[in-house]
């Protein structure tokens, strides 16, 4: 493989100020190409131990021209080395150009059948030296020369990238690498590698760690990166902030007293820091961690160690008595003890966590794969959340097939098939993104275990407000105020309106794409398919009742409008209501608010979505109870997997969840003059046995809960 440097500077340590004595003097260009090959091959001969030298080249292996450019306008150099061995080719080619005015370029180029990082680490090191050969402008300060290095692929790892990575997975790892982040942007200042060192990790192959300092123009502070194997783990920017905000807060204020927290991380310290912001936290466990990396990040970061809004007698995090990070045990090994314990002690098994957060590095699968989230799941009670950090959202213009290519999507596939048909069974699966953490990891997807629990409804729930109160009763004050920098109840509410970018790779994916929920996204926006033309009759027995004025298609929406003129209760709001005429019976108005809620109202669960709906100026809510089937004209949408199970995971429903909860269509086609009637069963949930009962008392008395008559009173509603 190939990678090339590049450095361009206003002047040289050329002893001629005419570009005609470029290639001459004591500091000719020719000994300065010489040198800055000398440079390149040390530094690669440091590395790899058994390198090609100097001294045992042929002169065939080594070759040198240099000239004037044509019009005496400058002259550039050229060096070639090449040196055949057993385990493969190695080439290195520096070429310098000097124009009139000393503008400098150089150019390297290094070629060998070694790892990548060895050929890049090679020119990283060989740079500082590189860079010595170009006198400083004093025009422009001490850092005016300007440099990047860049990876050209063989045809091999072309292919490699082709066949085993999708789009999307191609993408983030280039937007993650060092090369991107680093090596290959020239508008990153005072760019130094501060530490490079190898480290193993358990059950994984050696792994390259490298820390960056740079200065972002767009930044107050010097920024330093961590990388592994040349992929962003960890940075003091902002976007290092808002990935740990984004994987940590909206799961630990969903749940009502997160006190056992559990972080799968490689680099975990921020993550670590977000948690103990929470009040309630007794313990946070810590797997998958190299302490080469941790220690590297203590000493390097310390703003992601800095608990000193615990006012404890130590300020770091790691110090803290609630946490342990458990060196030397495999994840995977550690998690497969902890199902035999919860098998044979469910009641009392310490396994158990009511948080539990998964960052998995970009490029790595292991952490994704379906016998890691099987096992995963024995982690969790019926109110636990788990939050899993991977890769960045799709984008528009993705081309996708079959699903199977990308380790996440498997996961998302996996983790909401019901265990009947092979999967793990989760009942609701949920993604969001965080653009800001870009180019660390910036889609989140949520795994919850039961969406009966209060986690779920809190999670999904869309009260700015109440967010908002959460942070400020429920975490630590710091010293800047408020305690996050990205999170807040606003930008929980971003979080859970999925992005159009999702819509559209679900329902261009198989097995996804031919689900209804697809057709349903695309016919909601089709103006044919949209019926608004009923009218509100009166019946002796029933009073207000609807009727159709126009033909309806079977399948086609009646009175979408209603969707749009509702009021939706979130469930914690719709709860407190309940509570509050319990408290104040004598508040009138209130208990006819509820009373109003019972009579028209109707619950709204599923994905993204947990609360009370009701409509308050549409006359859909007068359309009446089908008493059977054959008197059934509408009903909700019924959204399904391909196993034809009731979907776990859906963008398209997530981001219309509203809709979808609301919207009635068609169950045939629907005749001018024909009365229109839904089965009421659909308002409550199936445990909802009492709601039933009294569905077949009103069939068969003919009364229900709304008074036919302006001057009848009757309330049949129970808190």
């Amino acid at each position: 493989t190939t990678f090339e440097l590049h450095v361009d500077g206003r002047a040289t340590t050329l002893g001629a100020s005419a570009p005609s004595g470029a290639l001459e003097g004591p500091a000719s260009l020719a000994d300065i190409s010489m040198g800055v090959a000398t440079d390149a091959l040390h530094s690669y001969c440091n590395l790899t131990r058994s390198p090609p030298s100097l001294e045992n080249m042929t002169i065939d292996d080594r070759e040198q021209h240099c000239f004037p450019h044509s019009g005496g306008r400058g002259a550039c150099c050229f060096v070639n080395y090449h040196h055949a061995r057993d385990d493969g080719l190695f080439t290195l080619q520096v070429v310098i150009h000097v124009s009139n005015d000393l503008y400098t370029r150089i150019d390297v180029s290094l070629t060998a059948s070694v790892d990548d990082h060895v050929i890049r680490q090679s020119l990283v090191q060989a740079l500082p030296k590189i860079r010595e050969r170009l006198v400083a402008d004093t025009r422009n300060g001490d850092d005016s020369s300007v440099w990047f290095i860049n990876h050209r692929p063989n045809a091999v790892q072309i292919d490699l990238t082709q066949t085993h990575l999708d789009a999307q997975e191609d993408r983030d790892m280039k937007a993650a690498s060092v090369e991107s982040v680093i090596l290959g942007n020239s508008g990153m200042r005072n760019r130094v590698q501060l530490e490079h060192t190898f480290v193993d990790f358990p059950n994984a192959s050696q792994s390259l760690l490298e820390l960056w300092e740079y200065k972002d123009l767009h930044l107050k502070d010097p920024v330093k990166s961590l990388f592994i194997d040349g992929k962003l783990q960890m940075t003091t920017s902002p976007a290092g902030t808002a990935h740990a905000e984004a994987l940590v807060h909206p799961a630990m204020i969903a749940h009502s007293i997160p006190k056992n927290v559990i972080i799968i991380s490689r680099t975990p310290l921020a993550l670590v820091r977000e948690v103990l912001k929470h009040k309630s936290v007794e313990r946070v466990t810590v797997f998958g961690t190299d302490m080469t990396a941790l220690d590297i990040v203590m000493r390097s970061m310390p703003v992601h160690n800095d608990c000193s809004f615990l006012k404890t007698d130590d300020p770091n995090c790691v110090s803290q008595a609630a946490v342990e990070i458990v060196d030397q045990v495999d994840v995977k090994e550690w998690l497969s003890s902890c199902r035999k314990d919860v098998s044979v002690n469910q009641d009392s098994a310490t396994c158990y966590y009511d948080v539990v957060l998964l960052d998995v590095p970009i490029g790595r699968h292991e952490w994704l794969s379906p016998g890691f989230h099987d096992d995963l799941q024995w982690l969790c009670k019926e109110d636990t959340v788990i939050v899993v950090s991977s890769g960045s959202h799709p984008q528009l213009s993705d081309v996708t097939g079959e699903i199977g290519m990308n380790a996440r999507d498997m996961l998302l596939y996996n983790a909401s098939r019901k265990q009947s048909h092979g999967g793990i069974g989760y009942p609701t699966v949920l993604v969001f993104d965080e653009p800001l953490a870009q180019p660390l990891s910036s889609t989140y997807i949520a795994l919850f275990d039961s969406i009966e629990e209060q986690t779920y409804s809190r999670f999904v729930r869309k009260n700015n407000p109440a967010i908002d109160i959460d942070i400020v009763n429920r975490l630590h004050p710091t010293i800047s105020s408020p305690p996050t920098l990205v999170y807040d109840g606003s930008t929980h509410i971003g979080y859970m309106t999925t992005s159009k970018a999702w819509e559209n790779w679900f329902c261009r994916t198989s097995p996804w794409k031919d689900l209804s929920v697809c057709e349903f996204a695309s016919n909601w926006m089709d103006p044919d398919y949209h019926h608004f033309s009923i009218e509100v009759r009166q019946d002796q027995v029933k009073g207000r009742t609807v009727y159709a004025t126009e033909d309806i298609p079977k399948g086609h929406f009646v009175n979408p409008k209603d969707a749009a003129l509702s009021w939706r209760l979130e469930k914690d709001v719709f709860d407190a209501l309940v509570q509050f005429v319990k408290d104040y019976p004598d508040a009138e108005m209130y208990k006819n608010l509820f009373d109003f809620l019972q009579a028209y109202g109707f619950t709204q669960q599923g994905i993204g979505i947990d609360g009370f709906g009701v409509s308050v100026a549409s006359i859909s809510t007068f359309i009446n109870h089908a008493c059977s089937k054959d008197d059934e004209r509408i009903t909700g949408l019924s959204i399904v997997d391909d196993d034809g199970e009731e979907a776990a995971f859906s963008p398209p429903y997530a981001r219309r969840a509203e809709v979808i909860e609301q919207v009635t269509v068609a169950t045939q086609d629907i005749h001018i003059g024909e009365e229109i009637l839904q089965d009421y069963s659909m308002f409550r949930p199936e445990s909802d046995k009492a709601y039933k009962e009294y569905l077949e008392q009103m069939c068969a008395t003919g009364v229900g809960l709304v008074p036919r008559d302006s001057d009848e009173s009757r309330s049949t509603c129970t808190l």
